[in-house]
């Protein structure tokens, strides 16, 4: 009764027809339009599709549509019959939604650090593009997978020890995991947070890993050499000593 109010037109302005509806619909939307109408009537079936139509104004709408082909005794298409509800709202906010999944989406695959999220029983929600180059995995191999799946035995027992502890504490911690990739053992920082629901379960954890192979590998090094510096000095002045006891 007041599907005229849908398409933004008054009772008196809107006639009805498959070509006025037609007429209506958001110009990169038509073609998909068409296509599922046409679907229909090959298939014999129903169609449904949600697309964008032109108010008056200019401004944008959208439709949720589902309708139904009649055809005479012979089977030959006749006309039309279906049904149409404005789903603006909801399809704004799906949009949005999707936009900020982009987005966030972005900022995960190009970050340099390792990413993330695990179920409660450990099993793997999403990762990011780091972790599947650093493993040389994809991501259809690790998600719904759990670290005794992917690592190997000692590895995988000291990731979900770490695990557990953050389970427990129901706080983020901050671990040195080492892990085996890239041809050698590998040592990264890794913050580990729970992530709790609206009644404050923990129903999953996250982490961000940061390798310091190299900085551990600096600080090695750099710790050597002072040993090797302070045992030659060390030595140096024993010689003096003995050196000055022999003079005397």
């Amino acid at each position: 009764e007041d599907v005229h109010a849908v398409f933004g037109l008054t009772r008196e302005a809107f006639a009805g027809t498959y070509e006025s509806y037609l007429r209506l619909v958001h110009p990169q939307d038509f073609d998909r339009l068409l296509k599922a109408i046409s679907q229909s009537i090959q298939a014999n079936a129903d169609y449904q599709i949600e697309h964008r139509i032109l108010w008056p104004d200019a401004s944008v709408h959208w439709v949720a549509c589902r309708g139904d082909v009649l055809r005479d005794p012979d089977g030959t298409p006749m006309r039309m019959l279906g049904t149409v509800m404005d789903v603006t709202l909801r399809k704004e906010i799906e949009l949005k939604l999707a936009e900020s999944e982009g987005q966030l989406r972005a900022i995960l695959d190009h970050s340099p650090a390792l990413i993330f999220l695990k179920d409660t029983a450990g099993r793997y929600l999403d990762i990011n593009r780091q972790f599947e180059r650093t493993f040389n995995l994809s991501r259809d191999a690790i998600l719904g997978k759990t670290d005794v799946e992917l690592f190997s035995p000692v590895q995988a027992a000291a990731f979900q020890a770490n695990d557990r502890l953050v389970l427990t504490a129901k706080r983020p911690l901050l671990f040195e995991e080492v892990a085996t990739h890239s041809g050698g053992p590998h040592t990264s920082i890794v913050s580990k947070f729970p992530i709790l629901d609206r009644d404050g379960i923990v129903y999953a954890i996250g982490g961000v890993a940061t390798d310091i192979t190299e900085r551990k590998r600096a600080e090695e090094a750099l710790a050597l050499a002072r040993d090797q510096a302070m045992e030659a000095a060390r030595l140096k002045s024993e010689f003096l000593a003995t050196m000055s006891h022999e003079i005397r």
